[in-house]
């Protein structure tokens, strides 16, 4: 798509894409070790208290479940029961990411 307005353009979608994840990456996993290993929500919870918990994990989980649509829909075509199947695997993924972060951590 970048292609379509010029050489400049696409050489700044690629390698803004590039520097940006790589920044991205880098301050997460910075401020994950700082934390002693903690996930994001963990670390938002921790700061802003629980109801943002909460809030980072539902969204974290709303990314995650359109990320892997996404992906079932895009790049890899399924056809068929496979659809199903994918789907079945993103939300059920999910709900034991809600599970996880929601769920009582003493049985853990």
């Amino acid at each position: 798509m970048g292609a379509q307005f010029g050489t400049a353009s696409y050489l700044w979608i690629v390698f803004g894409t590039i520097f940006a994840g790589a920044v991205h990456d880098f301050f997460v996993r910075a401020l994950s070790l700082r934390n002693n290993g903690e996930s994001l929500p963990e670390i938002i919870g921790r700061y802003l208290g629980s109801r943002t918990k909460k809030v980072a994990c539902v969204f974290t989980v709303l990314l995650m479940i359109l990320v892997g649509a996404v992906f079932v829909s895009g790049p890899a075509e399924p056809a068929g029961w496979y659809d199903s199947f994918c789907a079945g695997c993103v939300f059920l993924d999910g709900r034991d990411f809600l599970v996880l972060h929601f769920g009582d951590h003493a049985s853990y």
